[in-house]
């Protein structure tokens, strides 16, 4: 978790929400939390996402641009139902 705590320095994140994400904790920020939930379960799954999931990632103010770019961080993980 090092390289995360330290990019996630370099834009300018709370404190609080560096030590939440290293601590599992709930991060205050909604539309950040939907991101880490949406970015472990691309993880957990590996690569499935479902339309529902989807939706849910993009209530919260992302793009299906942003989508694609969570799924991509990750070169094997290639799978998404839209």
């Amino acid at each position: 978790m090092a390289v995360h705590t330290v990019l996630a320095g370099t834009v300018e994140m709370p404190v609080e929400d560096i030590e939440a994400l290293r601590d599992g904790k709930q991060l205050k920020d909604p539309k950040l939390q939907a991101l880490r939930d949406f970015t472990q379960r691309r993880v957990i799954i590996g690569g499935w996402v479902t339309k529902d999931e989807i939706s849910t990632f993009m209530a919260h103010g992302y793009t299906k641009q942003q989508v694609f770019e969570v799924i991509k961080a990750d070169p094997f993980a290639l799978s998404v139902e839209l």
